[in-house]
């Protein structure tokens, strides 16, 4: 690589699963959103991005200016071996050809090692973000939030285990790691960059609704989000209508979707595209947020630029909720959780809320921050010292 100049001469690929179904639209969830927007607001401003989806439907397509390239091979060969004789050496092409100056990935999967590899051999930068809290904790955590239920043998040999013994390596070896808060930060063992996430400029061609009335949840039907315990919460308010959007994520989302069907005052919408989900979103009374474990959520800042309060259970990533005074935060316990919701008294200051996301969220300042970090770490790794404009 002859080194990272400006944004306008920087390739970077951006690699993910789904990434290419936010692009158009259709959020699956929260790391592939930010993947697509960061990818937005590089293109924006002048880096010429490639999303590398295999999933994507289409190879060489292009999105806002994103190439969108799918890995041909993927669903190739015989089951158990191709991640050797097909998707490796096909990932592995796509890359070499696209040749970026800097990667970047989200969360923590074994594939990304042949990322980190081919960095270090081309001379490429490799950027790892951190897409939840749990990212950073030890096994025990994410076996009790993600793994103990609804997980195949299949899944612990081809994903949990590979993916549990290259983290660290990963993590470790990347030459930067963005993290989304500062409680993050301390969880790391590194120095990390704060990376906000950032909230779509389609958020701002919503009209908040000036009839609220239901409670809102988004995201996937899973126990590890917390809704199994909520449904005795939801039994004892039958005056208040449930809303949830999401798919049911396996065995285990299928069985809660059908208690939830059993409770009268729920109203299930299924998946929802992006555009109708921030429609609803701008209508309720209250996003409520029960998992116990999370990132920083894209749903709180849509909310929040909504002009939509957040009630949460758990979460409050690096105490912004309680700071700003964005919401509610029941500390974990589900009889405070009741009692708020059953006294439907939920007073914020719309422009407190969306004024928060505006300064400290936008599009703009991350690729302004990104750019920074490819710089420095570009500095550190002795690349051509010329710099990036930011």
């Amino acid at each position: 690589m002859k080194g990272i100049d400006s944004p306008r001469k920087t390739r970077v690929c951006i690699y993910g699963e789904q990434i290419a179904d936010a692009l158009h639209g259709n959020v699956i969830g929260g790391a592939e959103l930010q993947a697509a927007l960061l990818a937005r607001s590089l293109a924006a401003t002048g880096w010429s991005v490639t999303v590398v989806d295999p999933r994507a439907h289409a190879d060489a397509a292009t999105v806002e200016g994103i190439a969108i390239r799918s890995v041909p091979g993927w669903y190739g060969g015989i089951r158990g071996i191709r991640v050797l004789t097909h998707r490796i050496p096909d990932l592995v092409r796509i890359c070499l050809s696209v040749k970026p100056a800097v990667y970047y990935v989200r969360g923590f999967s074994f594939l990304f090692m042949v990322l980190l590899v081919l960095a270090r051999l081309t001379g490429a930068l490799f950027f790892l973000a951190v897409a939840s809290d749990l990212d950073l904790t030890g096994f025990r955590r994410r076996y009790a939030s993600f793994y103990r239920k609804n997980t195949s043998l299949w899944r612990w040999i081809s994903e949990i285990i590979p993916n549990h013994l290259t983290a660290r390596i990963i993590l470790g070896c990347a030459d930067g790691v963005f993290y989304q808060h500062e409680a993050q930060e301390a969880l790391l063992r590194r120095p990390g960059i704060l990376l906000p996430n950032i909230v779509g400029e389609d958020v701002s061609r919503i009209s908040p609704s000036a009839s609220r009335e239901n409670v809102l949840m988004v995201g996937l039907l899973a126990s590890q989000k917390g809704i199994r315990e909520l449904i005795p919460v939801i039994r004892r308010l039958p005056g208040i209508t449930f809303e949830f959007i999401g798919a049911p994520s396996g065995q285990d989302g299928e069985n809660i979707r059908e208690e939830l069907r059993q409770c009268p005052n729920v109203v299930l919408h299924g998946q929802l595209r992006r555009a109708d989900t921030l429609e609803r979103i701008a209508g309720a009374k209250v996003l409520l947020n029960v998992s116990p474990a999370e990132g920083f959520p894209n749903t709180f800042l849509e909310a929040w630029a909504l002009g939509t309060p957040v009630v949460s259970l758990s979460v409050d990533p690096a105490g912004v909720i309680s700071r700003y005074g964005l919401g509610f935060v029941c500390g974990g316990d589900m009889e405070v959780l009741f009692r708020l919701l059953r006294s439907g008294v939920f007073t914020v200051d719309p422009a407190r809320l969306s004024g928060y996301v505006r300064d400290h969220h936008s599009m703009v300042a991350a690729a302004r921050l990104f750019a920074a970090a490819a710089q420095e770490a570009g500095y550190k790794r002795g690349l051509e010292k010329e710099a990036i404009a930011i």
